[in-house]
């Protein structure tokens, strides 16, 4: 939980702690009271105003980070000091080698276990290592490859019921709303085997609803955070639950209630019906609940062969379905709408990350859809890869989580701290009891590790060495040296499914939309998950952006050649005429094929989807394109000594030193000459690390003469659906043409 676990306290927090019997703990003296800090903002409440607003939260946590350093005290109600730290060997004890000594709080129940039952979010100890031994297997590499095709299968229908709105010019959309009814249904699917209907207009789902709103309205009854607690010291949680529904203390505190009640009976609806699958081995039930192979059925399976001492309880695993989904919803979806926020703020990485995307697009011959592109070649595009850690690390969407000392403990420091006593503390002293804030982002954008320009945004920084001073600082973050997904023990279990999700919906996202600022402001708010409002005065989660089609929406007749330009086209299509009604209204004509065929130039997939593949591993082979018609592209692949290369046995012009090697790699033995793939839209000769072509053959197999071709899809007669793309020499040596005919047919691979 992120930092409102405790600096939720508002002004029933005198009043609770009096009543608690807890008042004098707050007024010892702490031996972290010799550190620096700022001063309190209020005697009764400390810096808790500051901490807690969602608007300036994080510029005044950003301001103390920066004045007082990476260990240093907040002051909290009624005197309390609470421990502020981004110092990597101190995350590296609280998180890691004293975790157990670091839970989230010291009462029998907290705030999260408290709403949502004993799940990995409310568990601690050896019940949450029983609960993440079980659920390792679930998230776990070979299983998340499984999820590939229905996580393509909902970025599919985001994308044509996003296109259903900018059918033909930019709109502004609501992107964080469609970010998190896409992130449901993937959760719903993978996890539970069940579909959300997030797409289908008006389709309500009491689970869906619930755990959509659950943060929302929790941010706004945080004294729960503290009450609970303390209340539990004294009184079982079914009390604790009367009274809260007794006592008028808010309708919000109600709502949060209605929400948790709801949670709890739908998760146990949906348990009971998989377990029940299980036990009778019903093919057809089993089936209906996601095949067996979602997340939840697997847990269930791994608990019913765990051994006795390894298995968890019933509540337990009702525990973990409102857990998981509320853990992987706004944290990914908020994500999601951070990125493509930062690429409308940066409109020359946006198209890169799209050309990049392009290039490695191939058709999809059996589904005819928009292609998709394999899981390996996805998870290794450089500048994606980098687009997706740099806003990870510049925004995580959790930037804070709190811990409490379960005893008096040593923290050791990497850098000494000068104390308000003028002495260097090369360690702290924390006392049982002490609040510990662990400050995720500040360590994601801490200067001495990252350099002077860590608070930019700049992707590039991962397409190099990353400074020495950060591997040597051993962050105990568990992805790429960053605090983003937490270490130890607790930290995300769903990394590698974020990652995967975050990854596919832009690959679907971003070749299919543009995506641009309104004049509207655009404000992150702190909070649990932080999320964006339009404006300073609005306090709805929504993210305005301007989106515009590059493409219209794929034809939804697999037969039909209409080009994607043209899907609202109500013109008939006479069968053999193949006369389409293009851009503006003018008339092109796919042409029939005629003479021999190359089987492996031969596709059933879309024609127009085969065009724009066909259009950007051209491009990512350095060769200039230029659009003749809807179905025919004229091409011209420059001379060697244009691009600078002058000898043909020549070493690579550009191979950056971080990417793995083209599938289109040439053989053993051969000298071929690499060029990096030239950005759309870039001026000749201008190279991008995006991807690598062999398009220059050594001197007995290509004189590297400029090459004129057109590459044009034509159609089988007799063969409805079936197309053949024709390469045509226009200029250019033969056995240049040869080499280079070879090298596209091999890349376009239509055959996949």
């Amino acid at each position: 939980m992120s930092i409102p676990f405790y600096l939720g306290i508002s002004a029933l927090v005198s009043v609770g702690a009096l009543a608690l019997g807890f008042l004098p703990q707050f007024f010892r003296k702490s031996p972290i009271a010799n550190l620096p800090g700022p001063p309190a903002g209020s005697v009764l409440f400390g810096n808790v105003p500051q901490v807690m607003d969602p608007r300036t939260a994080g510029e005044f946590t950003a301001s103390l980070c920066e004045t007082y350093g990476p260990v240093h005290q907040i002051h909290g109600a009624l005197g309390e000091r609470l421990l502020h730290v981004f110092d990597p060997r101190a995350l590296h004890s609280i998180l890691v080698a004293d975790m157990e000594h670091f839970p989230k709080e010291l009462a029998p129940i907290n705030a999260l276990r408290f709403l949502l039952g004993p799940g990995m979010l409310g568990s601690e100890g050896l019940q949450h290592r029983r609960q993440r031994k079980l659920l390792n297997s679930a998230f776990s590499q070979a299983h998340l490859r499984n999820m590939i095709p229905m996580m393509y299968e909902v970025g599919d229908k985001l994308r044509g019921a996003m296109a259903e709105h900018v059918k033909t010019k930019a709109e502004e959309l609501d992107v964080n709303a469609w970010m998190a009814k896409t992130s449901l249904d993937i959760l719903g699917h993978a996890f539970l085997g069940y579909s959300f209907d997030s797409f289908v207009e008006d389709s309500r789902d009491s689970l869906g609803e619930s755990i959509k709103s659950f943060f929302a309205v929790f941010g706004k009854v945080s004294l729960v955070a503290f009450l609970v607690p303390s209340l539990s010291h004294f009184l079982p949680e079914s009390l604790i639950r009367m009274l809260f529904r007794v006592f008028p203390f808010s309708a919000n505190l109600h709502r949060l209630l209605d929400i948790s009640d709801t949670m709890r009976r739908r998760a146990t609806e949906i348990v009971q019906v998989k377990k029940a699958a299980l036990n009778k081995g019903d093919e057809e039930l089993l089936r209906r609940v996601g095949e067996g192979k979602d997340i939840m059925s697997l847990l269930l399976k791994s608990n019913m062969i765990a051994a006795e001492n390894d298995k968890i309880s019933d509540d337990e695993v009702i525990a973990q379905v409102s857990t998981i989904m509320l853990a992987g919803l706004d944290t990914t979806s908020n994500a999601l709408s951070h990125i493509l926020h930062v690429l409308a703020q940066n409109t020359t990485a946006q198209e890169q990350v799209r050309a990049e995307l392009l290039a490695a697009q191939r058709p999809s011959v059996v589904e005819r859809s928009i292609s998709r592109i394999p899981h390996d070649e996805l998870m290794r595009l450089p500048y994606v890869d980098a687009v997706f850690r740099e806003t990870l690390r510049l925004y995580p969407p959790v930037g804070f989580m709190s811990r409490r000392a379960a005893k008096d403990i040593v923290l050791p420091l990497t850098w000494p701290v000068r104390g308000k006593d003028g002495s260097m503390m090369h360690e702290v002293i924390i006392p049982k009891g002490t609040l510990v804030v662990p400050n995720l982002q500040a360590c994601n954008r801490n200067k001495a590790l990252w350099g002077d320009d860590a608070h930019e945004w700049r992707p590039e920084r991962w397409m190099g060495e990353l400074p020495r001073e950060l591997y040597e600082a051993h962050i105990p973050g568990i992805y790429s040296n960053l605090m983003t997904f937490s270490g130890g023990g607790r930290s995300c279990i769903g990394v590698k499914f974020a990652e995967l999700e975050t990854k596919i919906v832009l690959s679907i996202l971003l070749t299919a939309f543009k995506f641009e600022l309104t004049d509207k402001p655009v404000v992150w708010n702190f909070s649990v998950v932080d999320y964006p409002t339009m404006g300073e005065s609005s306090t709805k989660p929504e993210l305005l952006l301007k989106v515009s089609p590059l493409l219209a929406a794929p034809a939804t007749d697999k037969d039909s050649p209409v080009p994607l330009n043209d899907s609202s086209s109500d013109t008939p299509v006479t069968p053999h005429s193949f006369i389409d009604k293009g851009i503006g209204g003018s008339k092109t004509t796919m042409r029939v094929h005629h003479g021999a065929v190359d089987q492996t130039m031969v596709t059933t997939g879309s024609s127009s989807t085969v065009m724009r593949h066909v259009k950007a591993v051209l491009e990512g082979m350095g060769v200039e394109v230029i659009i003749e018609g809807d179905y025919k592209y004229r091409c011209t692949r420059p001379k060697r000594t244009h691009v600078g290369l002058d000898d043909p046995g020549a070493s690579d012009a550009f191979t950056p030193p971080h990417q793995a090697p083209s599938s289109t790699e040439p053989e053993a033995g051969s000298d071929a000459v690499r060029v990096a793939a030239a950005v759309p839209g870039s001026t000749p000769g201008s190279i991008s690390p995006i991807g690598v072509a062999a398009i220059y053959g050594v001197a007995q197999q290509d004189v590297g003469d400029e090459v004129r071709f057109a590459v044009e899809v034509t159609r089988l007669a007799q063969l409805d659906g079936t197309y053949s793309l024709d390469v045509r020499r226009l200029k250019g040596n033969l056995r240049s043409y040869t080499f280079l005919y070879d090298t596209f047919r091999q890349r376009v691979d239509l055959q996949r």
